[in-house]
């Protein structure tokens, strides 16, 4: 089943809401949500509700999410540039500053902390202990990379956990 079908289906419930005499801002809701679906038309249903699920993701943690399926690179491809490297890590720093931001909140579980450690988890060391660094943490030069990931991890963790033990408080 594609988008347009689902799309179909709306716009024939908005006829029959009209037919019904429905309300004004019932029938204008219905005709918002059918055309907000024609860009994605030929989209297939799923990849559509994947499509809503990481939006409702970005939304609720403003973290960008992770792709769930790896995309296929050519064994051909050539090495990641020193520049690609370094927006990389300046993009999973920011990401990971942005979902420190917000970790504090209901709408934030523990996943979110697991998916972008194990993002940064496929990096090189030199990459995971950039981001530590520029995420606050304060490295020696001996810090392993397992060590620096179990640093963001643990730094992540403890401000989730603390804003759940203080939230009790502030209600009363």
């Amino acid at each position: 089943m594609i988008v347009a079908n689902l799309q179909a289906l709306l716009q024939a419930t908005r006829q029959f809401a009209e037919a019904a005499d429905v309300s004004g801002a019932a029938k204008e809701k219905l005709a918002a949500v059918c055309e907000s679906l024609e860009p994605f038309r030929a989209m297939d249903v799923s990849a559509f509700a994947e499509l809503l699920r990481q939006a409702d993701e970005y939304r609720t943690t403003g973290v960008l999410p992770i792709l769930s399926k790896p995309v296929k690179v050519s064994s051909k491809t050539a090495k990641a540039t020193p520049e690609d490297s370094a927006r990389k890590v300046e993009q999973l720093a920011k990401q990971l500053n942005d979902l420190s931001a917000v970790v504090h909140q209901e709408s934030v579980g523990f996943g979110a902390i697991d998916e972008i450690c194990a993002v940064i988890g496929k990096l090189t060391a030199p990459e995971v202990k950039q981001i530590a660094e520029q995420f606050g943490i304060k490295l020696s030069s001996k810090t392993t990379k397992p060590k620096a990931l179990e640093e963001i991890k643990r730094k992540l963790t403890e401000q989730k956990g603390s804003a759940q033990r203080i939230q009790p408080i502030q209600n009363s």
